[in-house]
């Protein structure tokens, strides 16, 4: 069988697979790992479908002579998925009550739902809730999925915009500990939803970065991955003592390590950027 991927010959030998779904299961496993999808099926010259995919995964591969896959970066399909959410909101809020279920279960039953789950979990689960009439409501949805698709158009854009509020908030957690020593628990816990709000842009922008994959940003990527386990380790340590109701670990790491560790790795991933987009 002679595979092509976007027009190009691809060399590779067929060894245990015997169902084209075996192959292309095979294939979109190496591809994820190169920042890509399978989006374009094509066996034996001819384009399939969505409704031909499932009964094509069931051919023999000795029955196929040619197959043709076409590709596209992992970020341009969730790119492609976000804006396929919001015109579901659309239609969702020009729907009367009646029509609103259906709209759910064709979002739900969509190839679209399925890769925001796969890529952003959290926002997979709140459209969902809020097709069901639930959640945080379609305009409020819309704003983030807005936000989320600007990371991926300009992330280092993004990234730059949020450096005063990533300074901020810093500053904030050095302050936690006189908050709650204060009294001030209510800014308190608006200092951590803040802070984990921007933790998750950060980490989210570190992720898109790392996808470019660009030749002589090994070195940078590896400094940024070890900032990445180092502020993970100690968030799940201070969320979970502020969750315990242990103020006073939960101060100390937040001025003493999550405040420097948040700058160091928003100029770390900063600089991973734009090493990317040179």
């Amino acid at each position: 069988m002679r595979i092509t991927i976007d027009g190009t010959d691809a060399d590779i030998r067929i060894e245990e697979e015997r169902t084209l779904g075996d192959v292309l299961a095979a294939l979109d496993t190496w591809l994820g790992s190169c920042g890509r999808r399978i989006c374009g099926i094509g066996v034996d010259g001819r384009e399939l479908g969505a409704s031909a995919v499932t009964e094509c995964f069931r051919r023999e591969v000795v029955s196929v002579e040619t197959l043709a896959l076409r590709t596209g970066s992992v970020f341009e399909l969730l790119a492609e998925c976000l804006h396929e959410a919001l015109a579901a909101l659309d239609d969702y809020r020009a729907a009367d009550f009646r029509e609103r279920e259906s709209l759910a279960v064709k979002w739900e039953d969509g190839p679209a739902a399925g890769m925001l789950a796969e890529q952003r979990p959290e926002l997979s689960l709140r459209m969902r809730e809020t097709l069901r009439g639930g959640g945080q409501g379609p305009e409020s949805l819309a704003g983030e999925l807005r936000l989320h698709l600007a990371e991926l158009a300009d992330p280092v854009g993004q990234l730059e915009e949020a450096g005063p509020e990533v300074r901020k908030l810093a500053d904030r957690l050095e302050a936690f500990p006189l908050d709650v020593q204060t009294g001030r628990r209510e800014r308190a816990a608006e200092t951590v939803a803040a802070f984990s709000s921007m933790a998750g842009k950060v980490l989210r922008i570190a992720g898109i970065l790392k996808g470019y994959g660009v030749p002589g940003n090994e070195g940078r990527i590896r400094e940024t991955e070890e900032r990445e386990g180092e502020f993970h380790l100690c968030l799940t340590r201070m969320l979970d003592a502020f969750a315990r109701g242990d103020m006073v670990l939960a101060g100390d790491l937040a001025e003493y390590d999550l405040a420097p560790k948040l700058r160091a790795l928003h100029v770390g991933v900063l600089e991973l950027g734009k090493g990317a987009v040179q």
